[in-house]
């Protein structure tokens, strides 16, 4: 307080009161007899001791400096012209207290306002902040603490679920209350793995926003029908592998998001038979096939003359009605089979016969894509007097000698018998462990008759 302000005059009865928080208020009226001017070095300090020289009461001689205004009402100024200063004095304490929750309760705020003295931390709470208050004209500094651990909030969502979580994402979103600087909570989530994390400051209290995932059974199944018999089927599980019958040909894992995707593949029969292998695809097909030439040694009698030659039909293709078998198999060959269309030899014309001249003639041809029809041969013996009566291939027999055709050999007549036209072997696919499994297509036709031939 300056020197001056203690100069000050009172010019009426200092005003004592008991306040309502229990302290005591002095409030004094001076007066400076400075030509109705205060003073330029008048000044105060807030907190100053009162340096009234009085006789104090007990309690009331620890007073400080709160206030000091100018008031020059007439019922003030009593000293005429003179500049009246009000001052005010109060003893040290608290003045007020507040108490706020937030955060779900677990946020806990006290501000305390106070008039000089600094008021002790309440226990657990932490000071966040200091500010000034005037409380009914007075200025007073209030002290703002706060207190707060625990979970403030949790949100949980789920994906590709469709019973709340048993199966599918849960992701579970937790908001924690903890004390300033303190690590991450919480540690963990029985569960679920923590996926990502944030980390907000407050007044006295940090907020950790931590996000975990775990992922359960089976979420998504997928059907794929093919057109050869078999049909893939995938499942979709989170956290523990799910595989459904067949044969394993794909098996994937990944991590996403704090838990692990399993998608396995396996291949089953198209009504969804676990061993591929005994599935089968039966359906109908009309297929070309080319009937084998045909060839028989014969003789024509024309004008009491005996012509000997082969007759020929030529070989024809059309069109049969078959039947096709699709399988499969782990075994990389064929194997034998019995009724395979696959002729291994054709026809072949011998001839022998003594020409003009008496000359010895021969004929071998080998009638490809053709069949015989006999085996019997044609033989005929020239007249012994002119004219002769035999030919052979057009050829005159040298009289009195012995012509000879033979036709045989090519594939028996595939007419009204099955046989296997058609085998293939392919990779189809190969399982997860490496075993590779192949189609094996089989054609098949029952063979119609042919007309017979006019000879």
């Amino acid at each position: 307080m300056s020197y001056l302000i203690q100069q000050g005059v009172e010019i009426r009865v200092a005003r004592a009161e008991l306040l309502a928080d229990g302290r005591k208020r002095l409030t004094r009226f001076l007066a400076f007899p400075q030509n109705s001017e205060f003073p330029l070095e008048l000044a105060y300090a807030y907190g100053d001791l009162d340096p009234f020289n009085g006789t104090f009461p007990s309690g009331w001689d620890v007073l400080r400096l709160v206030k000091v205004e100018a008031d020059n009402s007439p019922a003030n100024n009593g000293a005429g012209n003179d500049p009246v200063v009000q001052v005010t004095y109060e003893s040290p304490g608290t003045v007020t207290q507040r108490d706020n929750t937030g955060n779900n309760g677990a946020l806990l705020t006290r501000t305390i306002i106070s008039f000089y003295d600094t008021p002790a931390t309440p226990s657990g709470y932490t000071l966040v902040n200091t500010s000034t208050e005037n409380v009914n004209g007075y200025p007073y500094k209030a002290y703002t603490f706060a207190k707060g651990t625990g979970e403030v909030a949790r949100a949980i969502d789920y994906g590709q679920s469709s019973d709340q979580g048993t199966t599918g994402v849960t992701r579970t979103t937790i908001r924690y209350l903890v004390v300033p600087g303190a690590t991450v909570q919480p540690t963990s989530l029985a569960g679920s793995v923590e996926i990502a994390r944030n980390m907000e400051e407050g007044d006295g209290y940090r907020i950790w926003t931590t996000v975990w995932a775990k992922g359960t059974g089976l979420v998504a199944q997928n059907i794929s029908s093919r057109q050869d018999g078999l049909r893939e089927v995938t499942n979709i599980a989170l956290g523990t592998r799910s595989a459904p019958s067949g044969v394993v040909i794909r098996d994937d894992y990944a991590e996403r998001d704090g838990f692990a995707v399993y998608t396995v593949t396996a291949m089953q029969t198209a009504a969804g038979g676990s061993d591929p292998t005994v599935a089968t695809v039966v359906f109908e097909r009309y297929v070309p096939f080319t009937y084998p030439g045909r060839a028989k040694a014969f003789e024509e009698v024309y004008n009491s003359r005996y012509m000997m030659d082969v007759f020929e039909s030529p070989p024809i293709t059309t069109l049969v009605k078959a039947t096709v078998t699709v399988s499969y198999t782990t075994t990389n060959t064929l194997g034998t089979i019995s009724d395979f269309w696959n002729p291994s030899e054709w026809a072949t014309i011998r001839a022998q016969w003594i020409g003009l001249g008496n000359e010895p003639q021969n004929l071998v041809r080998a009638r490809p894509g053709y069949r015989s029809t006999s085996a019997t041969a044609i033989t005929r013996t020239s007249s012994s007097t002119a004219p002769n009566n035999v030919s052979i291939f057009g050829n005159i027999v040298y009289g009195n000698t012995t012509a000879k055709i033979t036709c045989t050999g090519g594939p028996a007549d595939p007419g009204g018998s099955t046989y296997t036209l058609s085998a293939e072997l392919e990779p189809a696919f190969t399982d997860a462990a490496g075993t590779k499994y192949y189609r094996k297509t089989l054609v098949s036709a029952a063979i119609p008759a042919q007309a017979a031939l006019p000879v």
